[in-house]
């Protein structure tokens, strides 16, 4: 491969994601060639090291080429991704007996499953926290669908991915990727070889709170993650300086189905109540928030993503570099408020509460949203005492012309 060429295409993928792409090429120096590099966050820095290291080493400069290009076109999350899933043991396992079914699994070397494969596996254990991680890349290859067999010489997709196994809190937590078919596949085939001694279970929230929906006129989730923003949060001193994004689905609506919203306190628009009034259920939800570390005296702010569409996912993006042991910490602190509220019988009261009190009377004042419950009230006045109709509209055209 010319110079000419690699420049192009190095140019051209390191744009997205570019602070996820300089890391892992500092990585594959450090693991390929012993070389501990720090490119500041520079992409001129980076390839400017690279033309240089095919100067001065005697290595095939076709080979360091492909090897980089084949890490640009990796698949990179924006933030950092969290699946959570519970890991449920059987009776008096211990952690060491959990580790040696693991390390029987990852030791055979590759692992397929169905269209992956999953290489470079790598097993560590932290006796202190009592924890199992697993390291490893994974390809997605195209399957024939006429022979259900993958082609090797068509990769679809690669990427890291971390499987973290703690044993302590019995759960399973995956970092990396946000890519959640490479995260269902390993989980299913990590599932069949932990048989008879533990097995992982997806933590799905939605479901969970889908047996509450008869309960109430809200959605169920939705009144959650109102629950969560405006009071939980709080309580465990976490500062919301606002929501930026919400994700919203109603299979009852006649026509729009799916809508995602963006801008700054969401709750504050009348759009977003209505929503809620009709039953929308808020499938993902993106929020700025501030933390503070009693321990060290310091603090981190991030944009918090907690979807729910899945396998319960929560990302932390746009934060100032922090160590990888507090966003652990934001990440089982944030999954132990919604596990708390999915348990606790008042979630959907409490939620119902805050809407009705705090969110829907300034919403209300709103001239589009006013009209249309006010319009709305007196068609189901008209329809329940037919015999009134006109002294409805005679009442609700006064008070139509009072506003």
């Amino acid at each position: 491969m010319s110079i000419t060429k690699f420049e192009s295409v190095f140019t051209r993928k390191i744009k997205h994601n570019t602070k996820k792409r300089l890391e892992a090429i500092e990585h594959y120096f450090l693991e390929k060639h012993d070389l501990e590099v720090d490119f500041d966050s520079n992409q001129d820095n980076c390839l400017a090291f690279i033309m240089q290291f095919i100067q001065d080493e005697d290595i095939s400069d076709d080979e360091v080429f492909t090897e980089i290009l084949s890490i640009l076109e990796d698949r990179y999350s924006i933030g950092e991704p969290f699946y959570i899933a519970s890991l449920q043991l059987k009776d008096g396992l211990e952690f060491n007996q959990l580790y040696q079914v693991i390390d029987e699994k990852v030791s055979i070397g590759n692992i397929q499953q169905d269209s992956f494969e999953f290489t470079d596996i790598q097993l560590f254990r932290d006796e202190t926290d009592e924890c199992a991680i697993i390291s490893c890349r994974y390809i997605e290859y195209y399957m024939n669908p006429m022979t259900d067999e993958i082609e090797a010489e068509r990769p679809l997709f690669s990427g890291n991915l971390n499987i973290k196994f703690d044993y302590k809190n019995k759960l399973l937590v995956t970092t990396k990727s946000s890519y959640n078919k490479a995260v269902n596949k390993i989980i299913d085939s990590i599932n069949g070889a932990l048989w008879g001694s533990a097995i992982i279970k997806q933590y799905y929230a939605q479901h969970k709170m889908r047996s509450k929906a008869l309960e109430i006129k809200y959605d169920p989730l939705t009144l959650l993650v109102i629950k969560l923003i405006f009071e939980k949060l709080e309580e465990n001193e976490y500062q919301v300086e606002g929501v930026n994004s919400l994700l919203f689905y109603n299979n009852g609506a006649p026509r729009i189905k799916n809508a995602k919203l963006g801008g700054v306190d969401l709750f504050e628009d009348s759009d977003i109540i209505e929503r809620i009034c009709n039953g929308d259920r808020i499938t993902s939800v993106s929020i700025k928030i501030n933390k503070s570390f009693r321990t060290d005296g310091s603090s981190l702010q991030s944009d918090l993503t907690i979807d729910f569409r899945g396998m319960l996912k929560i990302i932390l993006n746009e934060f100032v570099t922090a160590e990888e042991e507090k966003l652990n910490t934001l990440t089982y602190e944030i999954f132990q408020m919604i596990n708390e509220l999915i348990i606790n019988e008042n979630t959907s009261e409490d939620g119902s509460n805050i809407f009705e009190n705090d969110l829907l009377p300034n919403a209300f004042k709103a001239r589009t949203f006013y009209d249309f419950y006010i319009n709305k009230i007196e068609s189901e006045l008209k329809e329940f005492i037919p015999d009134k109709e006109s002294e409805i509209e005679k009442y609700f055209h006064t008070e139509r012309t009072k506003r």
